[in-house]
Parts: C-alpha cells; sequence; structure tokens
C-alpha cells in the first residue's frame, strides 16, 4: 500500500494518500498483522469463541473467531435445510466446500481474526505497528484509513446470537471489545496528528452522512449558519458528499465554511469524477461571513466564493486554472 501511494504521488495523480487499517479484524495480508496472528503467546489479543449451533469447539488456537469459519457458518443458516452439524456444498470455501476447521491453519482469506484490545500490550502493538509504517514512508503516505473502529461484531451481523466468546468474554460483554477498539482509534488519531500525519477516520460528516446544505432556503441557511465562522465547524475536521445534481453549489458551499481539514467527494463506493477535482482554488484568506440575509461568502486567493441560500445559487468558483 506504500509503494501504491509513492507510485499514485509521482504520477502526480493524488496530492494526499492514506493506506488501510482494520480496528476489527487483523488481517494475515498485513504483514504487522500476522506477525501476531501467528505468534501463540499473543493469542489472548484475539477473540475466541464456540459455537452455540452444534459446531465443535477447540481449545487455543483452534477456538479463535475466524472470519472464514463464520461466513461458512452463514452459509449454513441462511439454508432452510440446514441443521447442527449438517455441512451443505456451495457458497463457501474453496470449490464450494464448506468443511473448515477454525484455527490458525484455516485458510480464511489468507486468515481474518478479531482484535481484541482491551489490554494496554495490543492497543499499543496495533498502534506502534500501524503508525510506523506511516512513518518511515516519509511523505509517500499521509495517515491511515482505520476502518471499524467500531470493534467486532460490527458488520458481522447474528454474530451476538450465534457466538459465546469464551475465557474471560462472552456474548454480554461485546461492548467491552467495542469501547476498546473506539479507544485505540482515538490514541491512533492522536498520535498520528503529533507526527504530522492524519486519519481518515477523524473526518466527521455533522449533520448526517457526507451531507451539504439542503436546495431549499431554510435548510441551506441554517446548514450554513451553523459551519459559518462558528467554533462548532472550526474544532472539526469535516467531509461533505458531492451533490452531482449541484456541483458548483456544492463546492461553493463546502469553500466558504471548511476548517483546515476538509473533504469533498463521493463514497468510496462511487466512480463519479469530476474535472473541478483538478482545479486550483489556492487558500483562503479569510473566514466566512454573511454580509446580508441568505448570502455567504469567503475571499480565496483567486476571487470571493459566494452562495446565495434563498435561490440556492452559486457565483462561478474562482480558480488559477484547471489541469487534464
Amino acid at each position: 500500500m506504500v509503494r501504491n501511494c509513492e507510485q499514485a504521488k509521482r504520477l502526480g495523480q493524488v496530492k494526499r494518500c492514506v493506506v488501510y487499517q482494520n480496528l476489527e479484524m487483523a488481517l494475515q495480508w498485513h504483514e504487522s498483522d500476522r506477525a501476531v496472528m501467528n505468534d501463540p503467546s499473543k493469542e489472548s489479543w484475539f477473540v475466541h469463541w464456540q459455537n452455540a449451533d452444534g459446531v465443535p469447539n477447540g481449545t487455543g488456537w483452534a477456538s479463535l473467531y475466524n472470519d472464514y469459519y463464520y461466513n461458512c457458518i452463514n452459509c449454513w443458516i441462511s439454508n432452510v435445510s440446514w441443521a447442527p452439524g449438517v455441512k451443505r456444498s456451495g457458497g463457501c470455501g474453496p470449490g464450494g466446500a464448506v468443511s473448515p476447521t477454525p484455527g490458525r491453519g484455516t485458510p480464511c482469506f489468507g486468515g481474518q481474526y478479531a482484535w481484541n484490545l482491551t489490554t494496554s500490550a495490543a492497543q499499543d502493538y496495533f498502534i506502534q505497528s500501524a503508525v510506523g509504517v506511516i512513518m518511515s514512508s516519509g511523505d509517500w503516505v499521509d495517515g491511515l484509513f482505520t476502518d471499524d473502529q467500531g470493534g467486532f461484531p460490527d458488520e458481522r451481523e447474528g454474530t451476538e446470537r450465534m457466538l459465546n466468546v469464551t475465557g474471560t468474554y462472552n456474548s454480554g460483554q461485546l461492548g467491552d471489545l467495542r469501547n476498546a477498539s473506539e479507544a485505540t482509534s482515538q490514541r491512533v488519531i492522536e498520535t498520528l496528528v503529533a507526527v504530522g500525519k492524519w486519519d481518515w477516520m477523524a473526518m466527521q460528516n455533522g449533520d448526517g452522512i457526507g451531507s451539504g446544505p439542503s436546495k431549499d432556503a431554510v435548510g441551506c441557511n441554517a446548514w450554513m449558519s451553523k459551519r459559518c465562522n462558528t467554533d462548532w465547524v472550526k474544532s472539526r475536521a469535516i467531509s461533505v458528499q458531492m451533490d452531482r445534481t449541484a456541483v458548483n453549489e456544492s463546492l461553493a458551499s463546502f469553500l466558504i465554511v471548511r476548517p483546515a481539514f476538509a473533504w469533498i467527494g463521493q463514497t468510496e463506493n462511487s466512480n463519479f469524477w469530476y474535472e473541478e477535482y483538478w482545479w486550483d482554488v489556492g487558500s483562503p484568506l479569510g473566514n466566512c461571513t454573511s454580509p446580508s440575509p441568505g448570502i455567504f461568502e469567503r475571499q480565496w486567493s483567486y476571487g470571493t466564493v459566494r452562495l446565495n441560500c434563498t435561490s440556492f445559487t452559486a457565483d462561478p468558483i474562482p480558480v488559477k486554472a484547471s489541469v487534464n
């Protein structure tokens, strides 16, 4: 991933690049994760389990929660003819075979165990290994995308119903795992910021998932007023969803209120790209102002960015040049 960032920057394709890390699952394809996943002395750093639906449980490494195994259990449960101990073919595992054994030897997408970050040792390792990669990359990598910061069992519907977590944890204590992951996420952010790097998950959407101002006068005024040179926006790093039906207005509202750290665009699942992303708008020369009701503006390097919330129209964005 570091090499990908280096290549993209050398080619001039990006100015900022972050690499991926997961706070819920340890991934075998991550070198630092793999190092402790295969270390028996670190067994307590991962979630252990036994299945309440009849699947045999093991001990030690064989009792580790393993994503590959869980996904195959989901296939059994979704099958109307499923019964404990009955394996159906198709849909799970290499060649459709549904007979994996949980544990270190299972080819679980290369191996995916659930982090147990409730101990300071596990948290410290996660932070040191993740941030260490960033620091050793020089200027090629600007930070991390720490996915699933809510921790286990996020994005694994039915886990609490299916699994009894063994040892000092059980299905009634999964909140401890979540809290530990969220605490680790905050520590990662603070550590990165201290060394001049960033974490994508520090971006805050505010009023909804990536929402910008609504197109009606009342909603637009409320959204802009909350963010126009206020302590609310100054204390945040924000992300805003580009409105493909109102690109100029989306850009204007973003540029007028954006704090030092901000992002605008489509979600990671979108293939939309806009020529406007290449624009050089320079730097802000002041804060957001509202010279008259419904009007919001801000001075930038090449002119004034202005939005009229009453009509929901924006002046053309002043730019230096566009680049193909």
